[in-house]
């Protein structure tokens, strides 16, 4: 069933698509592509532009999501960590 996967699922399906160890075809990217496509409304748009990237640098644009920064810094950030406080 269409509804049975979850944005998340699918974001997950639609990178694996992209990053397998065998190269990805061009038939994995368009299936990727169609899956992002579908999606759009219900997972973050980062999420989306960084799975896009993976598999075409210039798919988060043609989807018109943001693309990852080039450094790769689009994981989201970790929380600063707490102060330890130290017990004399």
């Amino acid at each position: 069933e269409d509804g049975a996967m979850t944005p998340a699922a699918n974001l997950t399906l639609a990178e694996a698509l992209c990053t397998h160890k065998t190269n990805a075809t061009p038939q994995d990217k368009v299936d990727a592509e169609t899956v992002l496509t579908s999606i759009k409304d219900s997972a973050p748009p980062e999420e989306i532009g960084r799975v896009a990237a993976t598999c075409d640098p210039k798919l988060p644009e043609k989807l018109g999501v943001p693309a990852p920064p080039p450094d790769g810094t689009a994981k989201p950030a970790a929380p600063p960590p707490k102060p330890h406080r130290h017990h004399r």
